[in-house]
């Protein structure tokens, strides 16, 4: 694959608004272990053809030249916090749906509001803390090569970011 190809495409999945989606990329992934063996059509689907979680996750895996024995890791790393974050996905859910019927409703009620919305940021604050985490942990799973590289393909990402030919993030941050 052509490195102009990878670079990009591996930052993106290493600083991105998240390294993978826990949930869709544990129902995705086969007893053994192996992300190369992903494939699927449509990113961000969880099902079937989900690709968004499974292919990032290849591409990372392919680009750092992760090992079997790294590649089995991050397999058992993705089931642990998908049985975290499920249900504070759910909570999360489930307030923004009470916040929207809030504002649909005839009456407004700015303290019941306010309460139900630092809920939903609590929530928020909660799943990205648990992906903060992973990130961390799948890195610490890397050799000092490896480490080494993401942080060069990081850099070059932010940049690019910066003169506004990709990443993801808020105010051109990665």
């Amino acid at each position: 694959m052509n490195q102009k190809m990878i670079i990009p495409v591996l930052v993106a999945v290493l600083i991105g608004g998240t390294l993978f989606s826990s949930n869709c990329l544990a129902n995705r992934l086969g007893a053994g272990g192996n992300f190369s063996a992903m494939s699927g059509a449509g990113r961000g689907q969880c099902g079937p053809d989900m690709a968004g979680g499974a292919q990032h996750m290849k591409m990372l895996s392919v680009a750092l030249d992760f090992t079997d024995e790294q590649n089995t890791q991050v397999k058992q790393l993705v089931m642990a916090q998908r049985e975290q974050m499920q249900p504070r996905r759910q909570a999360l859910r489930e307030g923004r749906r009470q916040l929207h019927e809030m504002m649909a409703s005839p009456s407004f009620d700015e303290v019941a509001f306010r309460t139900l919305a630092q809920s939903v940021a609590s929530q928020r604050i909660d799943l990205m803390v648990l992906r903060a985490q992973m990130r961390q942990k799948v890195f610490a799973l890397m050799t000092p090569e490896q480490q080494q590289k993401a942080q060069k393909l990081k850099q070059v990402m932010q940049n690019k970011a910066k003169k506004g030919k990709g990443g993801r993030g808020m105010g051109g941050e990665v």
